[in-house]
């Protein structure tokens, strides 16, 4: 039997499992899926500590909106922990830059680490599109190797229900 790749979702604001139940229940057959629980702490680093806390040595993190804003933060915070990141719609921010301009100076590292680095925005994404776009545009002035995907769409189900079915054959090649 092959063993599952471990496999961390990191829902939006105001979800739980329930968001990702038919995700979870589709990928059993090829990833042990867990949904953290972004609700129990009010704080960034509390909660990434109980994540990562709960995690196996290396996993695969995705997150959509506040979540894939939380991924980012915990991908590029220990990156040694992951070889697949996933951001749906990732709630980006111009301080990525800031905040992780050592991680980036050192795109060769990081592009050894991360197998896949993926990224899907919405065109008519008004909430996180245009941070998003801009951390698309840094990954790529910083030359950290990265897909990113601009589809039709808004900041929306509809939209990463897509992008999960297109990512998921790639995170377990």
């Amino acid at each position: 039997m092959t063993q599952k790749t471990p496999l961390i979702l990191l829902p939006g604001l105001l979800t739980d499992a329930a968001l990702w139940r038919h995700q979870t229940e589709s990928l059993s057959d090829i990833a042990e899926t867990t949904v953290a629980d972004l609700t129990i702490e009010d704080q960034f680093g509390p909660m990434a500590s109980r994540i990562l806390a709960r995690a196996p040595e290396t996993f695969a993190l995705a997150g959509l909106s506040m979540g894939g804003g939380h991924t980012i933060n915990i991908a590029f915070s220990r990156p040694e922990m992951f070889r697949y990141v996933v951001l749906m719609s990732p709630a980006a921010n111009a301080r990525v830059e800031t905040v992780y301009a050592s991680r980036l100076k050192d795109s060769a590292a990081l592009n050894t680490q991360f197998k896949l680095l993926w990224l899907g925005v919405g065109k008519a994404d008004g909430l996180t599109g245009p941070g998003d776009r801009a951390f698309a545009e840094t990954l790529t002035r910083h030359g950290v190797k990265h897909e990113f995907k601009l589809t039709e769409g808004r900041h929306e189900w509809t939209v990463w229900r897509h992008y999960l079915n297109d990512v998921a054959p790639l995170l377990f090649k």
